[in-house]
């Protein structure tokens, strides 16, 4: 028996797997896989409406009730975010600090399978004027169809931070939220 599934990322690259046999070893396997990668490529679309102003809802529909979310680093916005409200408040938290101004751009995909999927993602954001791009690793745990928890971790952790801490210092009110 075979099966399609699939799409198009942000990026415009296609994460489509079609004639898949499901008979076959692994068929399954790849079938699940593709749908967790459609599940982080909807994640990051509906994120970057969000942080391009538009709601939050969208994003959150995506979320486990119990999700985590993780950021390493010493930034404003950086930690463990507990539970769907914390999760969205630190979204809506880093679209304050960034003004509208954040951009974030999936990347290339390490692995996917049913439970994860480990993406690289770019970003971009203005502090004072000046364009500063960021880099970071995604680990995504896919749970019943949503995303269940994250990992985020950049790969230049002190530009990161550094970037992060500018944005502070111009809404200093906004870091206490985060952290609420």
């Amino acid at each position: 028996m075979a099966g399609k599934i699939g799409g198009k990322s942000m990026s415009g690259h296609s994460i489509q797997i079609t004639d898949i046999d499901l008979a076959a070893p692994g068929g399954e396997a790849m079938v699940e896989a593709a749908k967790s990668l459609e599940l982080v490529a909807d994640l990051h679309q509906r994120q970057a409406e969000m942080y391009a102003g538009g709601p939050l809802g969208p994003v959150a529909d995506l979320l486990d009730d119990d999700v985590v979310w993780h950021l390493a680093g010493d930034s404003p916005i950086a930690g463990e975010h507990r539970g769907w409200e914390a999760v969205l408040r630190f979204f809506a938290v880093g679209r304050g600090l960034a003004q509208g101004t954040m951009r974030v751009r999936p990347e290339e995909v390490v692995a996917a399978s049913r439970d994860v999927v480990i993406q690289f993602v770019g970003g971009t954001m203005s502090l004072a004027g000046e364009v500063v791009s960021w880099k970071a690793v995604g680990f995504y745990r896919i749970e019943r169809g949503r995303i269940r928890a994250a990992w985020l971790v950049p790969l230049d952790l002190e530009l990161f931070d550094q970037a992060w801490t500018g944005l502070d210092h111009q809404s200093p009110g906004l870091r206490r939220a985060a952290r609420a």
